[in-house]
């Protein structure tokens, strides 16, 4: 039987044997033996004591209620004997640079526990404790919160006020070294808090805290940091998608200007006659004058939030100042006439025209007499095969007489080339850049091959009697077919094209790709043979037979109640009968 006494460590009470109790008292005698010379001795015992009484709380947990010899020989074996430890200038000078290097990593094997950081927090602590658990810097975890506050849209902010409540802070000595993975022991307790006052006492601290109002001016200068790098941040991302978008369209106007003309035809008419090499000039200007400043603000808020700022910073946006004044350069240089002229006439989606007339604004709906447009009527050999390519617009009479006009800019008629070779009819622009609404009609009493490309469009306005049509639409483009009659129609239709067919017809063959359309339901035919992949989409109207092969996502609609019908599916494809 073994007496036990009670004892306070740290505002804790715990139950120990005597043996155990003059361990522990002789242990602490020799800790406060080894720290008399420190002035702040009473403030390392007390974090020392503190660290005790977390340890024996972490055994006592393990179903025990009296602490023994074995307890205290651990908790000494944890926090170190003061002989351990070196503790003077001569025996610390003996030491080589090697050995130091090898005692600082040797001090952060200790186990890690995350806190959160006040001594360096900018609110509360989470993100600073976060990086000194991971080991890492600072500003890279800051920008991390900001970019996952930003991406969640404010879901990350309440995860944040909840580790703020939840994760507790490091305020003992013990559980700064704890955050940081060092071993918690009587020296590395002493020296944190050595290091602590040493920085209270020095002129930097002292500095600090007789200026309040440069605290402030510090705290308030942080804050306005986080919040342009915020405002930095989601600019720099709009900016870049709109950079992006510039460049993946210049792309595209230099292999495909079809497409883009195609789609803003009154837009591009305003360019008229100007040359290929200024428009291209015109474009990269834009690039410039919108994207360096984009690169400049993402380039200043990440030194924003740096520790590590050189010469080299300045460079930088020295180069975007330079960039950007040689956009703004080639933008006066190349697209002054061109602005004039959208600013003089801006049009808005709805065709309408806005304008200044004494100091009024004023507006007229969009057409063709407001621009310099011509109609030329042009003599071409005889045909009977069409060729449209360059995003032109063709309309088709049926008459006896042959006859060919073309409607464009009177200073872009020379670029609309209407050629007749073997017999077919064809038509394209020579400028491969600028392409303003062109428009040919075409008079003619028969028709046997039609090939349209280059989101071109061409429609018969007139109901057409042919023996047999091979019709080929890719690249966007789009026909309206009308026929009287039609002993054979051969359709191919691939790239994003359309088709839209009425009339009658003894056999349709047809054969779609890509994602192309297909609308031939009121097109009335006896036989249909049907070939779809991708995800091309066909309604067509068969009566007597009907044969179908799909792949892909695409799809077939069937009405007209054919007796005869072979289906041939794959994929997520499907054929539909509307019996």
């Amino acid at each position: 039987m073994k007496k036990t006494f009670t004892i306070n460590l740290n505002n804790i009470v715990f139950h120990i044997d005597d043996d155990a109790y003059e361990l522990l008292q002789s242990y602490l005698a020799e800790v406060g033996n080894h720290l008399k010379s420190e002035s702040e001795k009473a403030d390392i015992m007390n974090d020392i004591e503190a660290r005790i009484a977390e340890l024996f709380t972490e055994r006592m947990d393990r179903q025990k209620n009296v602490i023994t010899i074995e307890d205290v020989d651990a908790i000494i074996t944890i926090m170190g004997k003061p002989s351990q430890f070196v503790d003077t200038d001569e025996e610390e000078s003996s030491y080589s640079s090697e050995s130091a290097s090898a005692d600082n990593e040797q001090a952060k094997t200790g186990s890690k526990k995350y806190y959160r950081d006040v001594d360096n927090r900018l609110l509360g602590g989470v993100a600073s404790g976060l990086a000194a658990y991971l080991n890492w810097d600072i500003a890279l975890v800051r920008v991390i919160f900001l970019v996952l506050a930003f991406i969640t849209s404010g879901t990350f902010v309440l995860i944040y006020l909840l580790m703020w409540i939840i994760v507790p802070k490091a305020v003992t000595a013990a559980q700064k070294l704890e955050m940081k993975g060092e071993d918690v022991n009587i020296e590395t307790i002493k020296n944190i808090i050595v290091d602590a006052k040493e920085y209270v006492e020095s002129d930097k601290f002292k500095e600090s805290a007789n200026s309040i109002g440069n605290r402030f001016v510090e705290i308030l200068t942080t804050l306005v940091k986080v919040v342009l790098t915020f405002v930095g941040a989601v600019v720099g991302i709009v900016g870049v998608i709109a950079v992006v978008a510039l460049i993946i369209g210049l792309i595209i106007f230099l292999l495909e200007p079809e497409a883009i003309a195609a789609l803003f035809p009154e837009f591009f008419a305003v360019f008229g006659s100007t040359s290929p090499d200024k428009v291209i000039l015109f474009v990269i200007s834009l690039v410039l004058i919108i994207g360096t400043p984009v690169f400049a603000l993402i380039y200043w808020s990440l030194n924003t939030i740096s520790k590590d700022r050189k010469n080299k910073y300045h460079t930088g946006l020295w180069i975007s100042l330079g960039l950007w004044l040689v956009g703004i350069i080639l933008f006066v240089a190349t697209g002054a006439g061109t602005l004039r002229k959208l600013i003089k006439h801006q049009i808005d989606e709805h065709g309408t025209i806005w304008f200044w007339d004494n100091d009024m604004v004023k507006s007229r709906k969009w057409d063709e007499t407001t621009a310099d447009f011509l109609t030329q009527e042009r003599e071409v050999p005889a045909f009977h095969a069409i060729e449209v390519s360059s995003a032109i617009n063709v309309e088709l009479r049926n008459q006896v007489e042959q006859s060919l006009s073309v409607r464009t800019l009177v200073d872009y008629q020379e670029n609309i080339k209407t050629e007749v070779v073997n017999g077919v009819l064809k038509i394209y622009s020579s400028n491969t850049l600028i392409r303003p609404s062109v428009k040919v009609q075409i008079g003619l009493d028969s028709i046997a091959y039609l090939k349209v490309s280059g989101a071109s469009k061409v429609a018969f306005l007139d109901n057409f009697n042919v023996k047999k049509l091979n019709i080929d639409i890719s690249g966007a483009s789009k026909t309206e077919l009308k026929l009287n009659s039609a002993q054979k129609l051969d359709v191919k239709v691939s790239g994003a094209s359309k088709l839209e067919a009425q009339g009658v017809a003894d056999t349709l063959l047809l054969n779609s790709t890509g994602a192309s359309k297909v609308d031939a339901d009121d097109l009335r035919t006896k036989v249909s043979v049907v070939d779809l992949s991708g995800a091309s989409s066909a309604d067509v109207h068969t009566t007597e037979e009907f044969q179908g092969s799909v792949s892909g996502a695409s799809r077939i609609e069937v009405s007209g109640n054919p007796a005869k019908r072979s289906n041939s599916t794959s994929g997520g494809s499907s054929i539909r009968y509307d019996d």
